[in-house]
This record gives structure tokens, sequence and C-alpha cells, in this order.
């Protein structure tokens, strides 16, 4: 079969529901909503068509659909290490720097934050005259 990876789904849909709006698109060998050890819903789930025209057609169809009050996300399901992988790929492909700036940890300056020996300057303080270095600094 095909799996597909559900997620955005509200905490009321179980497997029944899930299967329910599932249902019109194919044949669907398995189907679950991920839950925590007490049992609430995680929010996302799977469910898996019997042939690849039947997923393709499911993920055409059911992505951004409203279920409830919330839109769902539907694609297909990879293993964990295969999208790990992938999303790599894509940072890399991204022309992410080598190296990011120097200095600051992980090499990510923080918006708005200035980089590392850049000059800064100050506004002069309230009553101080305008225009030229102050005396004393």
């Amino acid at each position: 079969g095909v799996n597909l990876y559900v997620k955005n789904l509200e905490d009321t849909v179980d497997d029944d529901k899930l299967r329910e709006e599932f249902a019109p698109h194919g044949t669907i060998t398995s189907c679950r909503v991920m839950r925590d050890e007490k049992n609430v819903s995680r929010g996302f789930g799977f469910v898996c068509f019997s042939t690849p025209e039947e997923a393709t057609r499911a993920v055409t169809e059911m992505n951004t659909k409203m279920i409830g009050t919330k839109p769902i996300y539907v694609a297909l399901a990879q293993r964990k290490e295969v999208r790990r992988a992938q999303l790599e790929l894509q940072h890399q492909r991204r022309g992410a720097p080598k190296q990011g700036m120097p200095g600051v940890p992980g090499g990510v300056a923080v918006p708005g934050m200035y980089a590392p020996g850049a000059p800064v300057f100050y506004a002069p303080p309230a009553g101080a005259p305008a225009g030229g270095p102050q005396q004393g600094f």
C-alpha cells in the first residue's frame, strides 16, 4: 500500500472519522490517528491506500481540506531517516553559508542585533549639543 501522512487534525478526529473522510478516494488498507500515552490525539495520523493512484488522488483532493475547523495537510508519508536526509539536502541547496557570522553562537545573528565588531552609533543624550564627538569620551 501507499501510506499518507496527515497532520493538523483536530483533537476530536479519531481513526473512524479519518477513515470516513478519506474513504471516497479509494480502498483504505489501514488508518490511524497517533495518540500519546494518555490516549490524547497528537494531531496527526496515517492513511494507507491500496494503490498509488488512489493515494495521489487523496493527496490532491484532501490537502488543505477543512475537517472541522482546521485545514488538514496531506502528503506522502516518508520514513524518518528519508525525511531527515531530504531536509538536510534542502538546507544545503539553499546555499546556507558554510560558516555563519564569526563570534555569534551558531553563526546566526539575531535580527536587529549588530554584527560583532561593527560600529554602533548612539543618539546623543537629550540636551546634549548635536554633532561632533562629546568631550571626555
